[in-house]
């Protein structure tokens, strides 16, 4: 078994935020309390809020806030069950667009995280789940 295995959500919203150091993230907005989230659409709605939206998203780690936006989309990442490592969030229109970035940036199975054969293999060897073939630039990531 894979050290860090394929995590996708569900439909959730994302707050997009990027630095002026260009470093950007995508915080999926549920993991803040039901107050933090509340002040964080709230912000994100207002005009000239950037110092709301920093102070929301400085305790993640991040500083200099220079854009921000709440997006809907499935979030998809690599993460080790029972450690604290992970990859950053990539947000995609749909499940299958997940599945095809994680296949083609980490080189590996999109559902069970094994790494994909050199061969033409159509389908996973572990999981029997289905490589995607084709390359599509469809993401906001």
């Amino acid at each position: 078994m894979p050290h860090m295995i394929p995590e996708i959500t569900e439909k959730i919203k994302f707050i997009y935020v990027e630095n002026k150091y260009a470093e950007s993230y995508f915080i999926p907005i549920d993991t803040w309390a039901k107050s933090e989230i509340k002040k964080v659409l709230e912000a994100c709605s207002k005009v000239n809020n950037e110092n709301e939206i920093e102070y929301l998203v400085e305790d993640m780690g991040i500083k200099d806030v220079s854009q921000y936006e709440v997006v809907e989309g499935y979030g998809c990442r690599l993460t080790a069950p029972g450690f604290l490592d992970c990859t950053d969030w990539c947000v995609f229109d749909t499940v299958e667009e997940c599945r095809e970035y994680l296949q083609e940036a980490f080189e590996i199975c999109s559902y069970c995280g094994e790494d994909m054969p050199e061969d033409d293999s159509n389908n996973c060897s572990n999981c029997n789940g289905e490589y995607y073939n084709s390359k599509k630039e469809n993401n906001i990531c």
